[in-house]
């Protein structure tokens, strides 16, 4: 019994130290962590299977070197006429004072300038999008991108602590 109550206070312990260091450990320190004997001897044993540990080295290294995923943006401005970019910038602008919550980006594909807005990474994501911007934007489509690891974190400054404002892509209730 004490041997089993040793090991859970072991694994509680290990685990709130995860937790604390969890944005700056690797696989290894954490493992070294659990590793440690307590002062009656009890001390956690860790297996990790090959696909696992290249799994993470994977992730890791695709984080390293700025990675990129698949997934979709929905397109909401596309044209090449003369003043495209000007009308660009101004749908852009619009778009972030409506919706602070979603990235938004301007992107030139020659002859089109684009205004793309999301980063979705599954088509529930991309639906739930386009439903909520179909009525302001009538001729939006989705695309497929390759989305950079570091545009999935970014979230917006003015929009971190507003508690009235919607969660990544909540569909509201269509009015009839």
């Amino acid at each position: 019994m004490r041997k089993v109550f040793g090991a859970g206070i072991v694994i509680l312990l290990a685990t709130l130290c995860m937790f604390e260091h969890a944005s700056a450990q690797s696989v290894q320190q954490m493992r070294s962590s659990l590793l440690s004997r307590t002062m009656d001897g009890a001390y956690v044993k860790v297996s990790e299977g090959v696909s696992v540990t290249e799994a993470v080295a994977a992730i890791e290294k695709k984080r390293a070197t700025n990675g990129k995923v698949h997934g979709q943006r929905v397109v909401i401005f596309s044209d090449n006429a003369q003043y495209a970019e000007d009308n660009a910038n101004k749908v852009l602008e619009t778009f972030n004072k409506h919706y602070p919550h979603i990235n938004a980006y301007k992107q030139y594909e020659a002859p089109y300038f684009k205004v793309m807005v999301g980063d979705c990474l599954t088509d529930e994501e991309v639906h739930a999008l386009i439903r909520i911007l179909e009525d302001e934007y009538p001729n939006l489509f989705p695309t497929n991108v390759q989305i950079p690891l570091t545009d999935l974190g970014n979230v917006r400054a003015d929009t971190r602590e507003k508690p009235d404002s919607l969660h990544k892509y909540d569909v509201l209730p269509k009015s009839e």
